[in-house]
């Protein structure tokens, strides 16, 4: 996955001309700093940010039972408050992989029922 993220940032990055941010990035630390910059870089970087999330949120869905259980009619952008306000309420974690925060973010925001339904 890690290679299909620094793939579509080069070619984003390409396109638009503009200095590379935190590509891919290998902390939850430095993806929290990429999805909360908002208005201080470019289009590009906000997409960094929402497909790095996006593409945890997909593979995630796959697990069985489901580590969070996706409320109906979610936005994209509510994945990414998640994430931002679980890394800043734990801070002692920010150091560990990203996915790995995306998950416990997700699974602390939106809890399955028991039996991984919600």
């Amino acid at each position: 996955m890690k290679h299909l993220l620094a793939a579509t940032a080069i070619v984003a990055l390409a396109l638009t001309g503009q200095p590379a941010p935190a590509a891919v990035p290998e902390d939850a630390s430095t993806l929290r700093a990429v999805c909360a910059a908002e208005g201080k870089f470019s289009e590009t970087t906000k997409l960094i940010c929402q497909n790095y999330i996006g593409g945890a949120v997909d593979a995630l869905k796959l697990e069985t039972p489901p580590p969070f259980c996706e409320p109906y009619g979610i936005a994209d952008e509510q994945f990414r408050v998640a994430f931002l306000f679980y890394v800043q309420t734990h801070p002692d974690e920010a150091r560990q992989s990203a996915a790995l925060l995306i998950k416990r973010a997700l699974a602390a925001a939106y809890p399955c029922r028991k039996g991984g339904a919600k």
